[in-house]
């Protein structure tokens, strides 16, 4: 039995832990091994707490590069707005001021902590995990400090300066399309038919500029077989009809439209057959009428029911310059409608969403009251500037809320380890002293045994 507790004891003191199997002490393993458990988990949220302060770090250090950013735009108003500033002379500061607006955002857009946003609100509320518990939970709000939200009311947001405060400008769409160059000009009125030739191929072709909302065009080629044809800047046909359709003539097929038609198309534009971009509606191939749905310049959805004459192409939105023309043998009558561009306005769908790009403003600086807006731009920047120092206090109380964290749970890792050192690791000199012990009583116990063996042996010797 000596011999096993001596074992024992060399083990402990070669592993320097207390418990190196379940036999050694049960209780004492689960116990130690609950509390490692426990101290792994607050370890993990101390590292989290520190990567968050890192995080939090960077967003207090661009918001402070923000407000400098608005502080010199405020300085550049309160120059506008003396008499001693020449007409001219505002209209050079506004341009300085868009530019430091472009900053502004541009700082707003490219502050992010691996790859996560901190100044746009996209990625806000930010939860970090410092505990070991599902509630240990530190929330930090940062709302978007991008220049459209910045600033009092509408339209008197900051990056507004650019339109002279008016954030929602009238688009209105064009009256016609195409000019008296093309040889064609359409109304924005479906019902408003025009005839004209379809021959030879690209007579009368007319440019749909990009950004064209709801664009609708009817041809009724009154049985001469004309069809709509949809080309890109760069020769791809978008729609209409194959090169061996009978709509076109001799030395004027898709391939030839180009070099015959090159004022209209891109430098080094090349023929591209593409003709599933977009939906030519015909029921000339049909052996019925068909029904198309489109929406009118209004925002109206309607329908149309088209006979074996008639042709239509429905695009929503116009993402590129398109050349469209009339191809065929016969005389047609084409009506067209279509909603202005979203070139000029802010109320895309794209100004709510977190994207990088677009980011450069359009230069105006034609606006006569720039006196005028240069007021009202101060009256923006105290206020942007109430904004910020808000979103700022909420990084620097969320900041103080994870460094206490760190400092709270640091203090317990500690003790929970040396609570689990306790249980888990040896005592080396009391197992020194238990070791040598046991080594003493077992090298004791083999020298009696000799002695007994000898005395034995010697008894034996004397009965012989």
């Amino acid at each position: 039995m000596k011999p096993k507790k001596l074992s024992q004891s060399l083990n402990k003191l070669s592993t320097s832990l207390e418990i190196n199997k379940a036999s050694d002490d049960a209780s004492g393993l689960a116990i130690a091994d609950k509390l490692r458990t426990q101290a792994s988990g607050i370890k993990q949220g101390i590292e989290n707490a520190n990567s968050a302060i890192a995080m939090m770090n960077i967003a207090d250090k661009s918001m402070d590069e923000l407000s400098n950013i608005l502080d010199n735009i405020k300085a550049k108003a309160i120059q506008m707005n003396t008499d001693t500033t020449s007409e001219e002379g505002r209209i050079i500061i506004k341009t300085e001021i868009l530019k430091l607006i472009e900053a502004y955002d541009n700082i707003v857009c490219s502050t992010n902590y691996n790859t996560t946003p901190l100044l746009n609100g996209c990625a806000s509320p930010f939860d970090f995990q410092v505990g070991e518990d599902s509630f240990n939970i530190v929330s930090v709000d940062i709302n978007s400090v991008a220049s459209k939200n910045m600033g009092l009311e509408d339209p008197n947001k900051l990056n507004n300066f650019i339109t002279g405060f008016d954030s929602n400008p009238t688009v209105i769409p064009p009256e016609t399309i195409g000019s008296s160059e093309d040889g064609i000009i359409l109304s924005n009125d479906l019902d408003d038919r025009v005839s004209y030739s379809s021959n030879p191929a690209g007579n009368y072709m007319i440019t749909i500029p990009s950004g064209t909302k709801n664009l609708t065009i009817h041809l009724d080629d009154h049985g001469a077989n004309d069809t709509i044809q949809v080309f890109t800047k760069d020769g791809v046909h978008a729609a209409g009809t194959v090169s061996t359709d009978s709509s076109w003539s001799s030395g004027y097929s898709p391939e030839d439209i180009i070099s015959l038609n090159s004022d209209k198309f891109n430098s080094g534009a090349s023929y591209v057959n593409d003709l599933t971009r977009y939906t030519l509606n015909s029921p000339k191939d049909a052996l019925g009428d068909t029904t198309v749905e489109y929406v009118d310049k209004e925002g109206e959805t309607q329908t149309k029911v088209l006979n074996v004459n008639d042709e239509m192409i429905v695009i929503s939105e116009v993402t590129e310059d398109l050349i469209i023309f009339i191809n065929g043998n016969g005389s047609y009558d084409v009506g067209a409608e279509w909603k202005g561009t979203s070139e000029g306005t802010n109320t895309s769908e794209e100004d709510e969403t977190c994207s990088c790009e677009n980011l450069n403003l359009v230069r105006n600086d034609t606006n006569p009251d720039l006196k005028i807006q240069s007021q009202i731009l101060m009256d923006v920047i105290n206020s942007s500037l109430t904004q910020l120092n808000s979103q700022r206090a909420n990084v620097g109380s969320g900041t103080n809320q994870l460094e206490s964290s760190v400092r709270n749970s640091l203090t317990n890792y500690t003790n929970i380890k040396n609570a689990e050192s306790i249980i888990r690791d040896v005592d080396y000199a009391k197992e020194s002293a238990n070791f040598n012990k046991l080594n003493i009583i077992n090298q004791a116990g083999s020298f009696v045994q000799a002695q007994q063996n000898e005395t034995m042996k010697r008894v034996l010797d004397l009965l012989k």
